[in-house]
């Protein structure tokens, strides 16, 4: 299986983001580009990316505070692990992960159109996101 490009970690956002192979995805966007009145995709790099920023209308973020994504991902990843495992995670998470998740969003979030409630249930923010499309 092929993994995609990425950095090296050490690489600053601001100069790493430029630097993921994004050639599949641009593939896929181009395939789908004008078929369809709304596109929605998942990509952490909303106008940021050279490749297909002139491809984005629109970019929502939805900002989930940490303390939430790292349970649901407890719950998610975790169930029947021991307490040594979740206690190394969740160290690993302190020293190395939160910091990267505070300068992406630094990062990311000044160029976005709305930001959305990731701690809402989703039909509410899909309500929200409703107002801003045409």
């Amino acid at each position: 299986m092929l993994c995609p490009s990425a950095p090296a970690i050490s690489t600053p956002i601001e100069i790493a983001v430029n630097q993921y192979d994004v050639s599949a995805l641009l593939i896929d966007l181009k395939a789908a580009y004008g078929r369809y009145s709304y596109l929605f995709v998942d990509f952490p790099f909303g106008y940021k990316h050279k490749a297909i920023q002139e491809m984005v209308d629109k970019v929502i973020y939805v900002k989930t505070p940490l303390d939430i994504c790292f349970a649901r991902r407890l719950i998610r990843d975790f169930k029947g692990e021991t307490t040594d495992n979740i206690q190394k995670m969740a160290r690993h998470y302190l020293s190395f992960g939160r910091p990267i998740f505070i300068d992406y969003e630094r990062f990311i979030i000044q160029d976005v159109d709305l930001v959305i409630d990731g701690a809402l249930k989703s039909d509410e923010n899909i309500e929200i996101i409703d107002t801003i499309l045409p």
